[in-house]
């Protein structure tokens, strides 16, 4: 397929981090030489791999160099100040930054690694940093670079508190390049026991600070922060990851089979090698495109022999490792069954077990699961399973259970046996931007929860339910103190499917923090009893209102904690709106979905929205104007779709002091409205990078720039 795409256009293709000249080989017929300027770009940290790239005179090996001392200070200062340079306060540091600067040799992921353990320090003193800067050891040569930096992140790792060691080993179990969501990494977290619940804080807002501080300590990168500045997706740098994995072979903490990078390293000899008899926790990184997908290529064979070979040494490790001492298995997106089949009924301590993408799994591999008294985290996201089994009221110990994404439309009614779950997690969502701003709840997958729920007294978060079908469960909503998060939808028509739910609302006025109100029938005011709550949640945080209304009910202008905001056809009109979400002291993000506000005019006046960094509008059916008079100072992200180019246009974007980037998306994309606003940000003194969606992220930033 590739062959006939690339042979009837002028391509550019950028191959990262080829490991094997064997790869290479692999990969080259794909590429064909078309005699029409086409480029190719190979990364490698492999000289040998980079000069066999180099097959016609005209193509060229670069060689990064390190950084220069300046920019190397710059980076350092950066990761610990967050300034370019030292501040006046802390002069007496520079001398031994200097010191610790030459022993990571210029290069940048040391820099920042260190740079951000120093930054968590408490006491910025230069004894303090003469102590890490002798456990660096001496500077070496080029040629051991790659070692200089691992021993580097080894310090991070031994700088950390015993309690942050685990969580951070606990990271190798994601492959190279894996995106990890936060929610379900702390869940897993809280339920492997690496953290324990205060006073203060359940277990799983324990762990969020610990993923907190390895984000600040650079020990992951984050690849999607919200508007509050939150991280919800970081990557673990791939050399970091074989520093980590290393120490989990050393200490038994975590075994994997199959490849976790795209190197195609076997860690199953590695595992083996160890001589590690038990296992503990087990991370299975299997094939991620199906067999029919795989087929009809040129390299079949190759392929197929490589995939026999693999099986057979998967076979061998799992008939060689004793499984009967697992606590956790993991098999995140592993579309293939493993071979031999794991037994799932012979995992008797298993704590955690996380199927996430494995569509295999078979309803005797439930009835098997349901078997396992000790499990305290579930994850069938996207598993395909259609009903879970009556079975499930076994599990006791239970913590959370994921079955977002899946068939699953009623729980069994034993299900209210499971008196300690707390994250009840269902329903699907629908992305529309690259950058995931945009989603949209599918409103058809919400779940039926039958009567008793008020057995399950340690339920932190219900999403999604559907309380038309559940109703006698939604009036017992109120007898669960500790629910935090909530997503509730109906599809059915008449008033009267919400109240139930409302009356228990009124019992949850001091718990909720996030809540999620979904009325689909839009034709009917079905949500005009939230008009009148008595005991409104005035403590949320995060509130989504997707049905029509004959006004904003006036509880939420006093939501003084409320930061982000969602609105859908809600069919709101006039000014007084937009004035009233304005004085929100809090607000950071606010999404304007399609039919949420039917005025002609979107207006950010002076002294509204003072704290507003991300703004979604989108499909406004009659606007005609959006201006910005003053008002959202701080605003950092817009994101627009647009039926129609507004009559009196877009302006104001001046105003924006803060402004870093403007997107488009949608299925109509009006090429003039992006064309004036790629021209008024190139004279922006931020220079907003401009997107649309429709288009490559490079073509964009380079319109815009």
């Amino acid at each position: 397929m590739c062959d006939g795409l690339f042979l009837l256009c002028r391509y550019f293709v950028v191959v990262d981090d080829v490991w094997s000249l064997e790869d290479w080989a692999s990969l080259k017929p794909a590429f064909p030489d078309n005699d029409i300027h086409s480029r190719v770009v190979i990364t490698t940290r492999n000289r040998q791999v980079a000069e066999s790239c180099c097959s016609l005179p005209v193509d060229r090996v670069y060689s990064m160099d390190v950084l220069q001392d300046d920019q190397s200070r710059k980076l350092f200062f950066n990761t610990v100040f967050r300034s370019n340079k030292c501040p006046a306060g802390y002069r007496r540091l520079e001398t031994i930054s200097g010191n610790i600067l030459a022993k990571c040799g210029g290069l940048p992921l040391a820099i920042v690694s260190v740079g951000g353990m120093l930054a968590q320090a408490e006491n910025k003193t230069p004894a303090e940093w003469m102590k890490v800067c002798d456990r660096l050891g001496s500077r070496l040569s080029t040629s051991a670079m790659m070692e200089r930096m691992r021993r580097i992140m080894s310090l991070s790792y031994h700088d950390l508190l015993y309690h942050l060691k685990a969580c951070f080993l606990y990271l190798s179990v994601f492959r190279e390049g894996y995106e990890i969501k936060r929610g379900p990494l702390v869940r897993r977290w809280a339920a492997e026991g690496f953290v324990g619940g205060r006073r203060e804080c359940t277990p799983e807002e324990a762990a969020g600070k610990y993923l907190d501080e390895f984000v600040g300590r650079s020990i992951v990168t984050p690849t999607r922060v919200v508007s509050n500045g939150v991280v919800r997706c970081c990557k673990v740098h791939d050399i970091m990851l074989e520093m980590m994995t290393e120490k989990c072979m050393e200490e038994n903490f975590i075994s994997l089979l199959g490849s976790p990078s795209k190197h195609g390293h076997q860690q199953h000899a590695m595992m083996v090698a160890a001589g590690h008899d038990k296992i503990r926790r087990l991370s299975v990184h299997g094939a991620h495109t199906s067999q029919g997908k795989q087929a009809g290529g040129v390299h079949d064979k190759h392929l197929c022999r490589r995939r026999i070979k693999k099986d057979e040494e998967q076979d061998d490790v799992l008939s060689s490792g004793d499984l009967s001492c697992v606590r956790s298995l993991l098999m995140l997106r592993c579309i293939e069954k493993p071979i031999p089949v794991i037994s799932f009924a012979k995992l008797k301590l298993i704590r955690v077990l996380d199927l996430e993408g494995c569509r295999w799994l078979s309803n005797h591999d439930l009835e098997d699961i349901c078997k396992l008294s000790l499990l305290r985290y579930l994850s069938l996201r996207d598993t395909g399973v259609q009903r879970l089994p009556r079975l499930i009221g076994r599990l006791k110990e239970l913590l959370t259970l994921d079955i977002r994404e899946t068939d699953v439309r009623a729980l069994p009614e034993t299900i209210t046996r499971l008196g300690r779950l707390r994250h009840l997690l269902a329903g699907r969502y629908r992305y529309y931007t690259r950058s995931h701003r945009v989603k949209l709840f599918e409103p058809f997958e919400a779940v039926t929860i039958p009567p008793g729920l008020a057995a399950m007294g340690s339920l932190q978060t219900i999403a999604h339910a559907n309380i038309a079908s559940s109703s006698i469960a939604m009036g017992e909503l109120g007898d669960l103190p500790g629910l935090t998060k909530l997503c509730v939808m109906n599809c059915e028509e008449g008033p009267s499917k919400w109240e139930p739910f409302v009356i228990s609302l009124n019992k949850l006025s001091y718990s909720l923090r996030s809540l999620s109100i979904l009325h689909w029938q839009y034709d009917n005011a079905g949500l005009e009893a939230l008009l009148d709550l008595t005991s409104p949640p005035i403590f949320l945080e995060k509130f989504f209102l997707w049905g029509k209304l004959s006004t904003l009910p006036s509880w939420v202008s006093h939501l003084s904690n409320l930061v982000d905001l969602c609105l859908r056809e809600n069919f709101l009109n006039g000014e007084v709106i937009i004035e009233q979400l304005g004085k929100l002291p809090s607000l950071l993000s606010l999404k304007l979905y399609r039919a949420s506000y039917l005025g002609r005019e979107l207006r950010f006046r002076e002294k509204l929205f003072p704290r507003l960094k991300q703004l979604i509008v989108d499909n406004l059916p009659n606007i005609e104007e959006l201006s910005f008079q003053g008002g959202a100072p701080q605003l950092e992200r817009l994101t627009l779709a647009v039926l129609k180019k507004p009559e009196d246009g877009i302006f104001g974007i001046d105003k924006l002091p803060m402004l870093k980037e403007v997107e488009f998306y949608g299925h109509i994309m009006i090429d003039s409205v992006v064309a004036e606003m790629v021209a008024v940000c190139r004279n922006h003194p931020n220079k907003p990078r401009v997107y649309r969606e429709d288009r490559p992220m490079e073509m964009d930033s380079e319109s815009s720039n």
